[in-house]
Formats: structure tokens, sequence, C-alpha cells
């Protein structure tokens, strides 16, 4: 049963989060009282939300009694009768965890944000447990946010996610669902801000992200002046994103394929990322018939062409510029239906661009793409292990802090920024799982989420 695992992991994932936090340290709740709070709260908003129309559902009734079944009787457990009076009343109560969440969150942790996050899918996976969107249920799952976002705010922490703004989405994803279960069906339901909140999320990309936002604006005033049949000089798409690896160029490309397909600018918005080898071929002729093959497949999209500066012509017999020549061709051919995006070191590019007046006319929008600061790429390695759902306390997150400091040290040129913090997660992972399966904590519900030191030791000492 989907909607009982999510709910399930969602409970955990909360009790998880708070217990490897230093302010559980104050024994203010032990781990059983904690994990009950949830379950209790997790109870009342269930109820609270199933009986807004009136009825509890057989299939809701059922969740709810197996999810405390999952979680084997911790907590209250749930009231033979009066649903709505009874969580009513528990809803009106602030919860200790809440609480807590709202206290760690005051040293920095990001816990009650976290919290936030996981309570909102609770809520959502009720809306969607009986297959029916109602109503009443939005409602109510608004204000059980709004409520639960005023709580930790009475504490000074305020929450910069956009939590109760997500009804919309939800009944259109839904009704999309039901449609058709092709994950096609969904892709016309991503709109410009939502995409553009997406951007803003990103860690550091400060120019970049002004960058996005200047195009964008463009964009939207030129439809608005046609469609107003005043004319507008003809703008282009076309860009260089030149940095070194692992500064988002490959990322961004592809968000810009999906805001220029919710603009209206590209028909289809996906991104076919090639190289050199994808498009220069060894003998006279081939390499057209590759670069077309490319191309063709990356019509109604974006084109993005890594270490693009190594098309140039380096000897008599090297076919690269072949492959140019037929880009830029298909490019004016196409101009409405394609964005190419070449991408480099910046002094590389700089000199790729130069060498052609076709490739100067076409590539007039340069992105410069900066190397992360230390805070910036922890900002990273932190929302990879949340959204995996990886915990861990205050003495950890600084040796994670200070090893990803020396990583960048030492590799130094060859230091490959958001590539190297997502390889250091990955080894991490890896040395959580190798302790986890030696020492036996595999049937530990909590363990499972626990990042531990001597885990950063062992990922590091491999790294390093």
């Amino acid at each position: 049963m989907r909607s009982l695992s999510q709910l399930t992991e969602n409970t955990i994932a909360i009790y998880s989060r708070i217990k490897f936090t230093d302010i559980t340290d104050s024994d203010e709740l032990d781990n059983y009282c904690l994990m009950g709070d949830i379950v209790n709260y997790v109870n009342a908003v269930s109820l609270y939300m199933f009986a807004a129309d009136g009825d509890v559902s057989d299939e809701e009734l059922d969740l709810l009694i197996a999810f405390n079944n999952e979680v084997e009787g911790i907590g209250s457990g749930l009231p033979s009768d009066n649903h709505f009076r009874w969580a009513e009343a528990r809803i009106q109560e602030t919860p200790d965890f809440l609480k807590l969440a709202a206290i760690a969150e005051q040293t920095g942790s990001g816990t009650a944000t976290t919290v936030l996050w996981h309570i909102k899918n609770i809520i959502m996976t009720l809306i969607d447990a009986d297959a029916k969107i109602d109503p009443a249920e939005i409602d109510e799952g608004k204000l059980l946010l709004l409520n639960a976002e005023n709580t930790v705010a009475a504490y000074g922490v305020n929450s910069d996610t956009d939590l109760y703004d997500f009804a919309p989405s939800l009944v259109a994803a839904f009704t999309a669902k039901r449609e058709s279960e092709t994950p096609e069906s969904l892709e016309g339901e991503e709109n410009v801000e939502s995409l553009i909140n997406e951007l803003n999320s990103m860690a550091g990309l400060e120019g970049i992200k002004a960058e996005v936002a200047t195009l964008v604006n463009l964009v939207k005033v030129r439809s608005l002046r046609e469609s107003r049949g005043l004319k507008m000089p003809d703008i282009s798409l076309h860009m260089v994103f030149s940095g070194r690896p692992g500064t988002g160029k490959t990322t961004i490309g592809r968000l810009l394929g999906r805001i220029y397909k919710a603009l209206g600018v590209l028909s289809k918005g996906h991104l076919v990322e090639v190289d050199r080898s994808s498009l220069v071929a060894g003998y006279v002729g081939q390499t057209a018939i590759k670069c077309k093959e490319a191309l063709e497949k990356a019509n109604g999209g974006i084109l993005f062409i890594d270490e693009a500066y190594t098309l140039s012509r380096s000897s008599e017999n090297d076919y690269g510029q072949e492959a140019i020549d037929t880009i830029l061709k298909y490019m004016e051919d196409h101009r409405d239906e394609l964005v190419v995006i070449a991408a480099g070191y910046e002094n590389e590019m700089a000199q790729f661009v130069s060498s052609n007046p076709g490739l100067q006319s076409r590539f007039n929008k340069f992105l410069t793409f900066e190397d992360y600061s230390i805070s910036q790429l922890y900002e990273i390695f932190l929302k990879l292990a949340e959204s995996h759902h990886y915990y861990y306390d205050e003495k950890v997150a600084q040796i994670i802090y200070d090893n990803l400091e020396r990583l960048k040290d030492l590799k130094a040129d060859r230091f490959s920024n958001a590539r190297d913090v997502r390889n250091s997660f990955e080894s991490i992972v890896q040395a959580q799982a190798n302790r986890i399966a030696t020492e036996g904590e595999g049937d530990d519900e909590t363990a499972i989420y626990a990042v531990l030191e001597l885990d950063i030791k062992a990922a590091f000492q491999r790294i390093l």
C-alpha cells in the first residue's frame, strides 16, 4: 500500500530528524515519548482531514489502522467513534515535537524546515488516500500546515518554503494521472513561476539566476508585444555556458529547457547532451550524418554541447569544422525550433567562439558559472542528505564541512565542485551501509537514517 509506506516513512523521518539534533540531549522527551507524540499528531491530522467532508471512508480508516499496526501501538491509538471531535481536541494542542524542531532550528540545523516538509508530504498523502480529491480535505490540509508553520514561527523561525500552496498542482497531477498513467501526461503541469522557484532554491548561482530571470522577462515581454501587433527585434536564445566541471551548467541547461517549454518558446523542452565523440566521425561525410542525428533528436528542445571548444579544427584531417558548419546551418534553418548551448572552460570557450564568424553571430549570450564557496558546497551536501532522509548532528555537520574544505584545497584545479560533493555523499552512504551491515543495526528503524562521525571518517579516508 503506497499511501501506508509514505505515511510511515515521513513519520519516522520526522522522528529521526529531531532525534539527531543536540536539543534531544536535554531529555525533554525520551525516544518513546517523542515517537508517540509524532504518531498521535499524525493520527489527529489524519482523522481531522478525513472527517472534514462529514465521513471517514473505509479506505481511509483502513489506512490509519494499518499505520498504527506498523508503528506497533506507539501513541494513544485511535478512538472507536467521534473521530472528528477527538481529532479536533488533539489539533488544538501544540505537539512537543514541533516545539523541539523550532528550538533546534535556531542553531541553523534546518530541523523545523525539514519537519514541515515531511508534514506537507503526510497531508498530501492523506488527501489522496481514498483516490479522491476532496476540496474540504484540501482546505483543512492548508490550515493544518499553516498552524504548524505558525507554531515554529512563534519561536522566531520563518520558513521560506511555500508549504501550503500545493493544492492546484496536486489536483492537476491527480487528474492527469487518472487520464493516463504515462509520465508524458504530467509534462504540461509545470509553470514558469514554479520553475523559477526551483532555480532560486539552488545553492549559489546568483549571477546565473539573475541572467535567467532577465531571459524570462525578455521572452514574456516579446510575447506580449507580438500579441498586440508590435514589432520586436529578433532575439537569439543560443548561449555559451563557461565554467569548471560541477558548477551546474547541465542542470541549468535542463531547467532552461523546461522554462522555455512553459513559456511556449520550445515545443518539448528536453535536453540532449553531446560532446565531440557524439558529433565527429573519422571519415568524410559521416560527421554530417552524426550531427544531423543529434540535431533531429534535440529538435523542439536544447542541444547541449559539452566541451564544445574541442570541435575547433586541430589538423588538416580533422572533421570538427564540418560538425560546426552542420550545426550552424541547422540552427539557421530551425531557428524557432532549437536552442543550442555550447559549454566548456571559460578561456577555451572564448577562443572557440571568436575563431568563427558564424559562431560569433549566433552565440551572443555568455553565462559564467563561478566555483561554489565552501558554504555553498555544504548546502548542496545538506540538500542531498535531507532529500534522501539521512540525518546527523551538529558535530558531524562540522566534520563534513571541514572535509569538504580539505577536499577542495587538495584537488585545487582538479576540484569538480558539486560533482565532488555528490561523490563524497555517495561514499558516506556506502560507509554508513557497511557499518550498519557489520554491526547488525538493520532492524533499528532509526539507524538507517543516522550518519555518524565514523561514517564520515571512513568515507573521506578513501577520498582524500
